[in-house]
């Protein structure tokens, strides 16, 4: 990586970038304290500040389950359990797009990039609840379409992708939870891409198909732990701690010329997450930290063909905030520099 340039905001607190207009000159990001959106320019100065949650006209509800994402320079949608909302830049809400089915969260990752936008004037996201009266169970696994296509011409939303025939979580006999199954989202012009958090494998999709994948890449990672489900008869929806300590795919990019840059921790095998729980069950604190030792992470391109060695990230960098083709977005890590303004920093992938 090559430091091109950070972007300094005059707002103490702890600020997560969320996406940026597509002509780049508009960002959005989020103050997860006070729960306010910052709507600023690409010289630093704020436009706007945001308070977006609660009930009532214009609000979208006690939580958003997924970042946002700029539509177009003027506007930007936000993703709850109530649906879609388009806001303009002032925090004027533009439309509501209600689902023709009850939302329903049963696992969040609100940080996560949950919505992308594909061909047209439609968005994909992971929004639950179409499936949930079907429970925990081998019928919903089977049956259920992962995610949520939303026309914003018509405001029609239609259910789509399937767990794909050479997915192991289309298992008819072991069920998996959503902690494992949680679909990891790109896209390009031509392309939705989907991962499934707990399966090393990239689905693609294009064109009005949407029921199947074009194409599928297995990834080869060298060490990667798969959750093995549960039999379907012993099944009853509940997880714990150690379910997350699987191998996982965290982010997906697509970067051109059908190259991802890929986050993913490799996982401990389930004997071992059990016994460190037990071990340390009575400080949690002492437990997540002995886990970050020994629970591998890696920031790989793929290029079809092979994975590069891990990218050398600076220490001060906090999470992955935005990739644009070869050019990387980053939140500063608040817990390595404590500052009185917020930074971003720009950096572009450089192949030795």
């Amino acid at each position: 990586m090559e430091i091109l340039d950070s972007l300094v905001l005059d707002y103490m607190g702890q600020v997560y970038l969320q996406d940026i207009s597509p002509d780049g000159s508009k960002f959005l990001a989020y103050d997860q304290p006070t729960k306010t959106f910052l709507v600023f320019g690409n010289n630093g100065e704020i436009i706007s500040e945001l308070t977006l949650n609660g009930e009532g006209p214009g609000k979208y509800g006690d939580y958003h389950i997924s970042k946002p994402v700029f539509l177009d320079e003027e506007s930007f949608l936000v993703l709850s359990d109530n649906g879609h909302f388009r806001y303009d830049l002032e925090g004027r809400l533009i439309k509501h797009y209600g689902p023709d089915f009850h939302g329903g969260s049963r696992f969040i990752v609100s940080s996560g990039r949950n919505t992308v936008k594909i061909e047209g004037e439609k968005v994909v996201s992971w929004f639950q609840g179409r499936s949930n009266d079907l429970g925990f169970s081998i019928q919903r696994q089977i049956e259920s379409r992962q995610l949520e296509m939303l026309n914003l011409g018509t405001g029609e939303y239609e259910p789509i992708v399937p767990f794909p025939k050479e997915s192991m979580f289309s298992s008819k006999s072991h069920l998996f939870h959503d902690v494992h199954t949680r679909p990891i989202l790109a896209s390009s012009k031509e392309a939705l891409y989907v991962s499934f958090s707990s399966e090393p494998k990239i689905f693609t999709y294009s064109g009005a198909g949407f029921g199947a994948p074009k194409s599928i890449v297995s990834l080869p990672f060298e060490v990667f732990h798969q959750a093995e489900g549960v039999e379907q008869d012993m099944g009853d929806g509940a997880f714990d701690i150690t379910d997350f300590y699987y191998g996982q795919i965290r982010t997906l990019d697509y970067i051109a010329d059908n190259r991802f840059l890929i986050a993913y921790a490799e996982g401990l095998p389930i004997e071992e997450v059990k016994s460190l729980h037990e071990q340390y069950k009575d400080d949690m604190r002492k437990f997540f930290e002995e886990i970050r030792k020994i629970n591998k992470e890696h920031l790989r391109v793929w290029d079809g063909q092979q994975l590069s060695k891990d990218l050398e990230v600076p220490e001060y960098f906090g999470l992955l905030a935005k990739v644009d083709g070869e050019e990387l977005w980053y939140d500063l890590d608040y817990q390595k520099r404590e500052n009185d303004y917020t930074v971003f920093y720009k950096v572009k992938l450089i192949q030795e």
